[in-house]
C-alpha cells in the first residue's frame, strides 16, 4: 500500500494508508522525515489535522504547546 500525505506543517508531516496512520518528523541535520508517533484512531488524526498544538503536545523533543499569556475565566460572573 502506497502511503498518502494528509497534509504537511512544517516539520511535521501527517500521512496514512487504509489501515495507519502516523506523523513523521522533519531533520534539519539528516533533511529526511523520520517517523514521530503512531496515531491511534481516526478521531486523533482528525484533531490532530484540526489542532496545531496537539501535534507539539505528542513530540519527543518536547517543545512549548498550548502556551497564553492569560487565561481568561469560561464562566461568566453573577
Amino acid at each position: 500500500m502506497k502511503p498518502t500525505i494528509l497534509m504537511e506543517r512544517f516539520p511535521y508531516r501527517f500521512m496514512e494508508t487504509k489501515k495507519r496512520g502516523w506523523i513523521e518528523k522533519y531533520n534539519i541535520h539528516t533533511k529526511r522525515y523520520s517517523h514521530m508517533y503512531e496515531v491511534d484512531s481516526e478521531r486523533q488524526m482528525a484533531t490532530l489535522l484540526e489542532d496545531s498544538e496537539y501535534v507539539l503536545w505528542l513530540d519527543p523533543e518536547n517543545p512549548p504547546c498550548y502556551t497564553r499569556n492569560a487565561v481568561s475565566n469560561p464562566y461568566p460572573k453573577l
